[in-house]
C-alpha cells in the first residue's frame, strides 16, 4: 500500500509545482508590502475539485488571489464655482497685482 499524500506534497505536485511557486512569490510580496505599509493583506488559495466521468479521477483547478495592502493616498481640496466647476483657487478671493522685480546684482561685502 502506498503512503497517503500530504497536503504539502499535493501542492508540490499540483501543476508541476507552479502553484507552490506562485504562493511563494505571493508570500514574499505580501511580507514586503505589509512591512512597508503596516497594513494587513491576504493570500487566498482556492482549489476546485471536479469529478471526471471515468473511474475514480478528479480534475483539480487552482486560483491564487492576492490582496496586497495599499499605501495611503493623499486628498486634495478644491473649491466649487457658481457654475459647479472645481478649481484650486477660491472663487471669491481677489487676485493680488504682483509684478516681477528686477534682481540687480549687488556686489558682496566682506564681514568685518
Amino acid at each position: 500500500m502506498k503512503p497517503q499524500q500530504t497536503f504539502t506534497g499535493f501542492l508540490a505536485d499540483l501543476r508541476s509545482g507552479k502553484t507552490l511557486e506562485e504562493l511563494d512569490a505571493a508570500m514574499i510580496d505580501m511580507a514586503e508590502m505589509v512591512s512597508e505599509t503596516q497594513k494587513p493583506g491576504t493570500i487566498t488559495l482556492t482549489l476546485k475539485f471536479k469529478p471526471m466521468r471515468r473511474g475514480n479521477t478528479m480534475e483539480i483547478t487552482d486560483t491564487v488571489k492576492t490582496v496586497l495592502p495599499q499605501y495611503d493616498r493623499g486628498a486634495d481640496i478644491f473649491f466649487v464655482t457658481p457654475e459647479n466647476h472645481l478649481t484650486r483657487y477660491m472663487p471669491r478671493q481677489q487676485d493680488l497685482p504682483l509684478e516681477a522685480v528686477d534682481q540687480a546684482v549687488v556686489p558682496l561685502r566682506k564681514a568685518q
